[in-house]
Parts: C-alpha cells; structure tokens; sequence
C-alpha cells in the first residue's frame, strides 16, 4: 500500500498556481503518439483530464491540482513541469493507494473523501469520485 497523504497535502499546496491549461498540457506530454489524445469534458466540469493512448488510460491528471498519476514507464524521461506531483502506479485500476480521510477531505471535499475507502484505493476509484 502506497499512502499518498505528503503528495496530495503538497500538491493542493501548489493549486493556486494549476489550471486546465496547465493540466491540459501536463496530459498531451503523457499521451503518446501518434495514438495519443487528451480526454477531458471542460462542459461538464470535469475536474480531471486523462492521457489516452488509443483507447488506454495513460495518466490521469487532476484540473484543480497539479496532481497526476501514471506507470513508471510513462513518467520515465517525461519532462513535467516542475510543479507536479506525480505518483507511480503500476496499475491504474489496482487499490494500492491509501490517503489520510481529513487529507482527501481537504484536498477533493468531504463528500469525495467519504465516497472513498481511505485504507485502499485505486488511482481510477480517485478519478471516479472527483471527475
């Protein structure tokens, strides 16, 4: 289990410096290609955009935090701005974060920390109860 507590806590640290440009950005620099693309829904409020290569999640990056999360291999050599916090994840959809509740609270609301098992958690569980 990885607890990413230091890295949420650091990263709304730096929000007021983040936006949807920046996040944008951040996304198209992990989306390869030529089968790159960035999927985000800015009329729906979406508050994460994600790196897609075809139809593969490549990283999630929050909107509202300079925020993301991605395999090794896909952070290796990427030249991320020096704002970002970036958590390794071997596999998206695997529950093998943990987050202290008032943490995730304070970071994504009280209602995203409460929809959340704060003991083990996958980086797409985050995405689902923040997008």
């Amino acid at each position: 289990m990885t607890d990413i507590g230091d890295q949420v806590r650091s990263a709304a640290s730096r929000a007021a410096a983040w936006g949807p440009g920046a996040a944008l950005r951040t996304a198209a620099l992990l989306a390869p290609c030529p089968a790159g693309s960035v999927d985000w829904d800015e009329g729906a409020g979406e508050s994460w955009a994600r790196a897609l290569d075809g139809d593969e999640v490549a990283a999630l990056v929050s909107v509202r935090l300079p925020l993301l999360f991605a395999p090794p291999g896909r952070l290796a050599g990427a030249a991320l701005p020096a704002e970002v916090v970036a958590v390794a994840v071997d596999d998206l959809d695997e529950p093998a974060l943990s987050c202290p509740e008032a943490v995730l609270a304070a970071a994504f609301g009280p209602g995203a920390a409460g929809r959340l098992d704060p003991a083990a958690f996958s980086a797409n569980d985050l995405w689902y109860v923040t997008v």
